[in-house]
């Protein structure tokens, strides 16, 4: 009887362990990935909504400021002080104003940065879910390579059984067939 090694079987026992263990990785990584991606992008459109209010108020303020400016009637001793006393404010006001549009324009540039990673993100996960499948599709094909593998082991092990066999029935039949043609040419021989 053909005896089979089967150490092979655990040699793809762990790289069966270590596919699972790099998806479980990829999967991992691709969870954190999500999470961020939500995270990140509610908190930048809270600034920027946040932004755009604020420089709207502004906008409001300088407005109404400019209209108390063209209303007003003032005496004349006043004049000449009063312009300087609202252009103060004014164009604190301003600047505030050119600060908040500043900042609104670096949040939108930041956006549009972080839009541009998450779709990159999005790209790279897409592409990892593929090769996932593809190893899902490699790993079924080894595990059905490996039934195939393992029913002609089976098959030439009971072929060869039955080759040993058929060979012992064989030299015990020429065995028996050549006994009385042995005793025959022995007692033939006695007859002489």
């Amino acid at each position: 009887m053909v005896e089979v090694d089967a150490k092979p079987l655990s040699v793809e026992e762990d790289e069966n362990e270590n596919e699972e263990k790099y998806e479980n990785e990829e999967k991992e990584k691709l969870k954190k990935w999500k999470k961020k991606s939500r995270d990140v992008e509610p908190k930048w459109m809270e600034k920027v909504r946040k932004a755009s209010e604020q420089r709207d108020e502004i906008a409001r303020k300088i407005d109404e400021f400019e209209e108390k400016i063209e209303s007003m009637h003032i005496p004349v001793p006043r004049s000449e002080t009063y312009p300087l006393e609202i252009q103060q404010p004014n164009h604190r006001l301003r600047l505030q104003y050119e600060a908040l549009h500043r900042h609104y324009e670096e949040t939108m540039q930041e956006r549009s940065i972080v839009l541009e990673e998450n779709s990159r993100q999005t790209e790279e996960r897409e592409r990892l879910h593929k090769e996932i499948e593809n190893m899902k599709e490699d790993s079924e094909e080894v595990a059905t390579l490996k039934k195939k593998l393992e029913n002609t082991r089976r098959l030439l092990q009971v072929n060869v059984e039955e080759t040993v066999t058929a060979h012992a029935r064989r030299d015990a039949a020429l065995a028996r067939l050549t006994e009385p043609q042995q005793h025959g040419s022995s007692s033939a021989t006695r007859q002489r």
